[in-house]
C-alpha cells in the first residue's frame, strides 16, 4: 500500500503539478473547539504487557494552517508510574487520500452504532481503515475502526487498533471531554 502511494506521489511530481490538497477532517474536528481544550483516554489491550492506561490531549494551539496538540500517555512501567510526552501537528489541509500524518489508507468499512460515550448511549459514525507503517524494517499492518461523536473534544468517541500480524487489539475510549471556556 505504502509503494502504490509512494508511486502515484512520484508520477506527480515528475508531472511537474503537486497533488490536490483536500480539507483535513481531523482538523476540523478540532477547529470546533477553543484552545486549552482536551479529552481523556482510557486505553485498553489485549497484549500480555500494556505499559500505557490513559492518553490526554490538550489543543495547544490553533490557526488556519494547522492545530497544535500535546499527547501525554500515562501508564505504570516497572511499578512506578511515568508519563510519556508528545506533540502531534494536525495541518488543515492533507494530500488527497492521505491522513494527518501522511498515510494512504484504504476504508474498509463505515456506518452508524449506538455505543456508550461519557456515560451515555449516543449514535456514533464509524469509518473503518487498514494501512501500514514502517517499524524499522518491518512494515505492520494495521485495521483502525474509530467512532466519531461531535459531542467529544476532537471528535473521536473511541478507536480501536489491531496489529493484524500478531492480533493485538489497543482500544482508547473517551473519558472525559474538557472543551475550553
Amino acid at each position: 500500500m505504502k509503494s502504490i502511494a509512494m508511486a502515484a506521489w512520484a508520477a506527480v511530481l515528475l508531472a511537474g503539478q503537486e497533488p490536490a490538497k483536500v480539507e483535513n477532517g481531523e482538523y476540523e474536528r478540532w477547529a470546533r473547539f477553543k484552545v486549552g481544550s482536551q479529552v481523556h483516554f482510557k486505553i485498553t489491550s489485549n497484549a500480555e504487557i500494556q505499559a500505557d492506561d490513559e492518553l490526554v490531549i490538550t489543543l495547544r494551539t490553533l490557526d488556519e494552517d494547522q492545530a497544535v496538540l500535546d499527547r501525554a500517555f500515562l501508564g505504570v512501567v516497572g511499578g512506578r508510574r511515568r508519563t510519556t510526552k508528545s506533540e502531534r501537528i494536525v495541518p488543515a489541509k492533507v494530500f488527497k487520500g492521505q491522513d494527518s500524518e501522511g498515510r494512504a489508507g484504504r476504508e474498509v468499512g463505515k456506518g452508524e452504532e449506538t455505543i456508550d460515550v461519557l456515560g451515555k448511549k449516543v449514535k456514533c459514525r464509524w469509518v473503518e481503515v487498514e494501512y501500514s507503517k514502517t517499524h524499522g524494517e518491518a512494515e505492520i499492518k494495521l485495521r483502525e475502526k474509530t467512532w466519531y461523536h461531535a459531542s467529544v473534544v476532537g471528535g473521536v468517541a473511541r478507536m480501536e487498533i489491531k496489529r493484524m500480524d500478531v492480533g493485538i487489539t489497543t482500544a482508547y475510549e473517551a473519558a472525559e471531554s474538557k472543551p475550553a471556556k
